[in-house]
């Protein structure tokens, strides 16, 4: 290594167009110019010239070796996001097995992690040099592996073919996640592999290949199994979608129907003098069945909340606000509410009015003794909206603030405020299906804000 000849000494920088723009003094010794323009080409340099221009023409970093007067020198050369061209004189002074263990060795202290496998090859694809990680991979001894040819041991047809490719255009090759399977250990059965050869360009062509390896096998692995994992979890819980939808519509009529008898049964038992005590048990009776329709009305709701939405469309919110203020006229009369300018987004306008609904809905249901306010707005944020629906009413203790999304939650008694507690749980399901989060604040005194997200 020769310190005043790498870093920014080492570093040759050229325009688009191929105009030197900056050089270092230890690689233009190195390569024998001074201030210019270009690059002459000479036959020293020749390599250098072809490999820029393929740099030029989109090939990624090359490796390359000059046959200079102080002997052999290797550059590296890569176009930056500018479009400019970097060529670096590589830290390396020896034969082409330096540069590989250098490479080796850079790997590891630029990463910090386990060294990749590194392999050198000459251009018949005879081993040259291999680190102690491609011999552990590999399953082979060096005395086994260093002098062989590749494809003696690892047969592959189409690895060959990409292999004379590489060598024969000097333009290097990377894989991700590729196949491939060792004929003589079948017991591992199918590996993955992320992979790059890299020819070492000189002035006769292809001097030497580096194969670069890491396999990946057990991250395919984990993949798989957690690709495998979510869509059992997506067919389970369609079918739970699908049994809670046919269960919930099969259920209402049989309770219809008795709801309706037990009307009959009432007035019928009337008309023969039917005590207080009896006609309060039938509408015990009447309202129980009452309460389970509105239940399982509720979740037939929530069972088309997620899988069932229609399209996402643009829908003006403050339509969708305005419409469900209209399915909720019986509770507005003595509130006042304050639509503020409300965006269009791309959303299931069905489910964005269910959405407002029950959230208005709770904030003219759990009023307080002052008169009620209720403000929605909204403002944008990191690619998003946030709505808020705020209400001046009797507010959600901190405690219970996460709870109250989960199905069948109650904070107060029936005979205190109606309902089934499934609204805020439907709601939770409206907005991740459109990729968003809700969430309550409060301090369980002075009213609460519900606040959901959702992309442009």
């Amino acid at each position: 290594m020769v310190p005043d000849e790498t870093g920014l000494e080492g570093r040759l920088l050229l325009s688009g167009d191929g105009t030197v723009k900056a050089m270092g003094k230890g690689i233009a010794r190195t390569l024998g110019l001074e201030a210019a323009q270009s690059l002459p080409r000479t036959p020293a340099l020749a390599p250098l010239i072809d490999a820029l221009a393929d740099v030029r023409s989109g090939a990624p970093g090359l490796l390359l070796v000059l046959s200079l007067e102080g002997g052999e020198r290797f550059l590296s050369a890569s176009a930056d996001r500018d479009g400019e061209v970097v060529v670096q004189l590589l830290p390396v002074i020896g034969g082409i097995v330096d540069l590989a263990v250098a490479i080796d060795s850079l790997s590891c202290a630029i990463t910090g992690l386990e060294r990749p496998q590194l392999a050198l090859l000459d251009p018949q694809f005879v081993f040259v040099w291999a680190n102690e990680a491609y011999f552990r991979g590999s399953g082979k001894r060096r005395e086994d592996l260093i002098g062989q040819d590749h494809f003696l041991l690892f047969p592959n047809e189409e690895n060959l073919q990409i292999f004379t490719r590489v060598r024969d255009t000097g333009q290097p090759i990377r894989y991700k996640a590729k196949p491939f399977v060792f004929a003589d250990q079948p017991e591992r059965g199918t590996t993955y592999w992320d992979w790059t050869l890299q020819p070492v360009r000189g002035p006769a062509g292809t001097k030497a290949l580096l194969l670069t390896l890491v396999d990946v096998t057990e991250r395919m692995e984990m993949t798989r199994q957690l690709a495998e994992r979510a869509e059992q979890l997506t067919r389970s819980n369609e079918e739970l979608e699908q049994f809670a939808y046919v269960a919930s519509h099969d259920l209402r009529e049989p309770l219809r129907m008795v709801a309706g008898y037990l009307g009959l049964l009432e007035r019928r038992l009337q008309d023969q003098g039917l005590d207080e005590r009896s006609r309060e048990y039938v509408r015990f009776a009447v309202d129980g069945a009452m309460r389970m329709d509105a239940l399982i009305n509720d979740l037939l709701a929530y069972s088309r909340a997620g899988g069932r939405g229609g399209p996402l469309t643009p829908t003006d919110l403050d339509r969708a606000a305005r419409t469900a203020l209209s399915h909720l006229a019986d509770l507005v009369e003595g509130a006042d509410i304050c639509l503020e300018d409300l965006p269009t987004v791309r959303a299931d306008e069905r489910q964005m009015v269910q959405l407002f609904q029950n959230l208005l809905g709770n904030a003219l249901k759990y009023r307080s003794e002052r008169p009620l306010r209720v403000r929605v707005s909204a403002h944008h944020e990191r690619g998003k909206w946030v709505i808020a629906v705020e209400d001046n009413g009797i507010g959600i203790d901190p405690a219970h603030q996460e709870r109250i999304f989960e199905m069948f939650q109650r904070l107060h008694a029936r005979d205190e405020y109606e309902g089934t507690g499934i609204g805020l749980a439907i709601a939770k399901k409206i907005v991740e299906r459109h990729g968003g989060r809700i969430w309550v604040e409060s301090d369980g005194r002075s009213g609460s804000t519900f606040r959901f997200s959702l992309p442009d």
